[in-house]
């Protein structure tokens, strides 16, 4: 087996260039396939929140539009509900329109209630519902915006306006909050609704969505629920939509989860495209060696053996520019992660992922080597040796 090993290498370095561009592409095509499959997990994936008893209720015609404050106390009289907050959107950003931050002004002492996977230090939580002008950050955000406990920042929205005609609100950081577990989504910046509401310069009273936490576990009694309160506004001037809440982010999710298979199918093809290129290549280059082999044969090694030699030859090469191309998948996952927080929050390689890509990896060697291998079984060794 070693000499086996060392004539594989050996034979690998034989033309070095050419084997370095056949790793180098397929790493690439492995570096496409990882972040295919890490985008699309961000699209199809996420959080189970089934089991959370959480309803989410927004305007029947679109997510941007508001409804009066006074439905979550309509709401909260019906039975089977235990605990309602509200929420709006800010459309914010730090500093710079491509560094955007998730911003949500909540009815902040409700909405840690109701989202009880959202982790305070119990001082930090004090001071900050006691002050309607701080804020509440995730520590994903925290992290990534190199924010600290009390700072003051500065956050623009893209939507809302002060009295004094500025799109700037002035914010101290009172508290960084954790999640339970490393699904728990913390890139979020909480703001007092109170507070947002006394300064913006219109659309006062009015919230975005509410969050309705409820007694069922049933998923058909919450529906039933649900019902109940969008025949509660029914020919309103502001008509609702309510669902459980892992129904209202797979829907919203589902605005984009055909980009992430779109992107997923367009980069499999080009995958499977660059993988026939490099194992006609291996291919190639084991049959430019017939000559070789059949002088080995004549020195008495076996067929099997030299089999052997071609099989982990092609596997190596693929199997190096496999690992390579994950590797450079991961580091730009992490990278995407950083640029597209807003639209793709968890963008992760998982174990399964990889144990796929190296598997197709060791496929693609085999299969380059079947031909070289089959020819030299096949064909006598006058033959291969009188070939020029």
């Amino acid at each position: 087996m070693p000499l086996l090993l060392k004539m594989t290498w050996q034979s690998m370095l034989r033309k070095p260039l050419r084997t370095i561009l056949v790793m180098m592409t397929i790493s690439f095509a492995f570096a496409i396939f990882g972040l295919a499959d890490a985008i699309d997990n961000a699209f199809s994936g996420g959080r189970d929140l089934s089991q959370t008893k959480r309803l989410i209720t927004n305007h029947k015609v679109s997510m941007t539009n508001t409804m009066p404050i006074h439905y979550g106390d309509q709401i909260a009289q019906l039975d089977g509900v235990t605990m309602v907050t509200h929420a709006t959107w800010y459309g914010g950003y730090y500093q710079d329109e491509r560094n955007p931050v998730t911003v949500f002004a909540v009815d902040a002492q409700k909405y840690i209630e109701i989202f009880d996977e959202l982790v305070f230090a119990d001082e930090q939580k004090s001071a900050f519902l006691s002050n309607i002008s701080g804020a509440a950050v995730g520590r994903a955000m925290a992290d990534q915006q190199g924010w600290q406990l009390g700072d003051r920042v500065q956050i623009h929205s893209n939507i809302w306006r002060t009295k004094h005609d500025t799109n700037v609100w002035d914010f101290e950081i009172l508290a960084i909050f954790e999640g339970e577990d490393t699904n728990t989504e913390t890139n979020l910046f909480l703001i007092h609704h109170d507070g947002f509401d006394e300064t913006r310069s219109y659309g006062n009273y009015s919230a975005g969505w509410f969050s309705i936490k409820v007694e069922p576990s049933d998923t058909k009694e919450q529906l039933a629920i649900a019902a109940e309160i969008d025949a509660l506004f029914a020919n309103s001037e502001s008509e609702t939509k309510t669902a459980t809440e892992q129904s209202f982010l797979e829907s919203f999710s589902n605005q984009y989860a055909d980009i992430g298979l779109v992107l997923k199918m367009v980069m499999g093809t080009v995958v499977a495209t660059l993988l026939i290129v490099c194992a006609s290549t291996i291919t190639q280059s084991a049959r430019e060696r017939q000559r070789d082999f059949a002088v080995l044969q004549t020195m008495g090694f076996r067929v099997p053996w030299i089999s052997t030699w071609i099989a982990l030859e092609s596997f190596f090469t693929v199997l190096i520019g496999a690992v390579l191309g994950i590797v450079m998948a991961m580091l730009f996952a992490g990278r995407l992660k950083v640029v597209f927080t807003e639209l793709i929050p968890e963008v992760t390689i998982g174990f399964g992922d990889l144990a796929f890509g190296l598997m197709i990896s060791a496929g693609v060697g085999l299969l380059a080597a079947i031909l070289p291998m089959f020819e030299l079984s096949n064909t006598p060794i006058v033959k291969t040796l009188s070939r020029r």
